[in-house]
């Protein structure tokens, strides 16, 4: 059996970013893959997650480690449930850490390096957890494949180092990205890709069910699920809790959020994550994953984005894959005037086609690299 090492953030105590590499992990393995994570921990992506960062020092990253100091017992428990999903259920390998060094050695027990997916290839100067390692950039036999590599919201931040990171994209044999703008950045290059799914929905309702851990909640809630907090995703939400006259909950500690009114579920483990996006009434989101799992769950939800000079903002991940999906009416606005009816009993059916042939692309896209094939 050929085996198969995934290079992705898998580490992060970010619900979106473990899930991908569940995911990823999962797919490969039910194509009859040994499968592993390589266990790769950045100094950044540690750091980053730490609960008191000494090494950045701006106002956001003070403010931050004054939040959870007061919070440090409960982040504490939510890091350690983190970690128990990631050894229990991501298939890491090795089990301890290892650094740039030592997945170019291990790179020699695999056939197949798959990058992906999240946000390896943004190379924007605020992403703390960003490392070459991503590109491969090391020599090797095994053949060299990217899944659904994102380069975050502005795909052109790589042509700043152009010179570095292009050489190394040349070298792989197969790339997907997850972004229609991460495409026009490699056409550009003359690099052939191919647009793919977020890992996540390559897995249906039912397997994700099959992970999901149970919660205790007998009182009806509207889910906030944003990992920055931005003031006018904030200020929707509080609008369609007073539509709904329902209280909100919210799983990520944020220092713009403190006095929003909602209810912080602090210390909830990833596969806890899965059921309180099912359970709830009522789902607002300016996450990309958020924005994944609710349409997985087929929820009534609103997909948040910001505005400028009365123009929404198309963040490229979550506005790729709602205009794929052709649910671009639940893309709203602090502006926007918000029919709750509608997303109440909104019709799931033609945007499951869409995602069948889509995830079908994006299945055949995996198994053509897996067998050595060129993809178109």
């Amino acid at each position: 059996m050929k085996k198969v090492g995934i290079l992705t953030f898998h580490a992060a105590y970010n619900y979106g970013a473990v899930l991908q590499a569940y995911a990823l992990k999962e797919k490969i393995q039910k194509l009859g893959f040994e499968t592993y994570i390589i266990n790769f921990r950045s100094d950044g992506q540690k750091q980053q997650y730490s609960i008191i960062n000494f090494k950045k020092m701006d106002i956001a990253t003070i403010s931050r480690n004054i939040q959870n100091f007061f919070y440090f017992n409960k982040i504490k428990k939510r890091n350690n449930k983190f970690e128990k999903f990631i050894e229990q259920d991501l298939n890491i390998y090795p089990q301890f850490g290892i650094n740039e060094n030592q997945v170019k050695e291990l790179s020699k027990k695999f056939d197949y390096i798959v990058v992906g997916s999240d946000q390896i290839w943004n190379n924007s100067e605020k992403m703390q957890d960003k490392n070459d390692i991503f590109f491969l950039n090391f020599d090797g036999n095994f053949k060299r494949i990217s899944y659904a590599a994102s380069f975050g919201d502005d795909a052109t931040q790589l042509l700043k180092d152009k010179e570095k990171f292009i050489p190394w994209l040349k070298k792989f044999d197969n790339i997907s990205v997850r972004e229609n703008e991460g495409k026009k950045l490699l056409d550009s290059i003359s690099l052939d890709s191919v647009i793919t799914l977020d890992p996540t929905l390559l897995l249906e309702k039912k397997d994700w069910e099959n992970v999901m851990k149970k919660i205790n909640l007998k009182k009806k809630y509207i889910l906030y699920y944003s990992v920055n907090s931005r003031k006018y995703s904030i200020n929707v939400t509080k609008k369609i809790s007073k539509k709904l006259n329902m209280p909100v909950i919210n799983l990520v500690l944020h220092p713009k959020s403190m006095l929003s009114g909602f209810r912080y579920i602090i210390d909830c483990a990833p596969d806890e994550f899965l059921a309180y996006i099912k359970n709830a009434e009522f789902i607002c989101t300016n996450s990309f994953h958020g924005t994944v799992f609710s349409i997985i769950f087929e929820k009534p939800f609103i997909a948040i984005f910001d505005e400028k000079d009365g123009k929404i903002v198309k963040e490229n991940r979550k506005y790729t894959l709602l205009n794929n999906l052709k649910l671009d009416d639940h893309i709203v606005t602090e502006s926007s005037s918000i029919d709750i009816d509608k997303f109440m009993n909104y019709d799931y059916s033609k945007s499951k086609e869409q995602l069948a042939i889509i995830r079908n692309k994006s299945n055949e896209f995996l198994e053509k690299a897996l067998k050595g094939e060129k993809n178109d």
